[in-house]
């Protein structure tokens, strides 16, 4: 979905209120998206960057990678990555860190996040897809939700916005409020 104008000035404000802000590698591969906070007046309040990324895919020449030296970001991996990768991520100015890998050879979320609550980052606003946002609703690490309803579709080839997972925890939470944003819609979900 595409959102307007008052949508996303929302979002940069929820990005300056955060630690941190955080995506899959999908994200980062499909979207190339700075995740800064572009607000005036707020432009020095951007959250360091997190991208989970499993197998170090984040290209070094992204976006991500090639502000790191104004804003900081840090590729959580797994164990088994590429040294080499890591080497040249880290040369182009961003942090790596490895923690184990799930069952399924990806991010052990739960010690991802655990890892960084340990360097100060709590308030971790998850702007990821869909599997990201499944696997973190899979491990029981939601907080707080936000849905946004946007105005108009990219068009064939969308991604849906909710895994199985994130469907089934759902039932588990609360609609606190919803607030209009312009022609789009807040959903804020939070756990009972």
């Amino acid at each position: 979905m595409i959102t307007g104008e008052a949508a996303n000035a929302r979002v940069h404000l929820m990005r300056a209120h955060a630690d941190a802000v955080m995506v899959g590698v999908g994200t980062v591969l499909a979207d190339d998206p700075l995740l800064t906070v572009r607000l005036p007046g707020l432009e020095s309040r951007s959250p360091v960057r997190i991208v989970i990324d499993s197998h170090l895919r984040t290209p070094p020449t992204s976006r991500l990678v090639a502000g790191a030296g104004e804003v900081p970001t840090w590729i959580v991996t797994t164990t088994g990555a590429s040294v080499e990768v890591e080497k040249n991520l880290v040369e182009r100015g961003a942090q790596v860190l490895r923690v184990a890998s799930d069952e399924a050879g990806r991010v052990a979320l739960s010690e991802a996040l655990r890892l960084l609550g340990s360097r100060g980052l709590t308030r971790v606003f998850c702007e990821g897809g869909p599997e990201l946002a499944d696997a973190l609703a899979q491990a029981d690490l939601i907080d707080d939700l936000i849905l946004v309803t946007g105005r108009s579709a990219r068009g064939e080839g969308d991604v849906p916005a909710l895994g199985p997972a994130l469907q089934d925890r759902m039932d588990d939470l609360l609609l606190a409020a919803d607030e209009q944003a312009g022609k789009d819609l807040f959903m804020f979900w939070e756990k009972p």
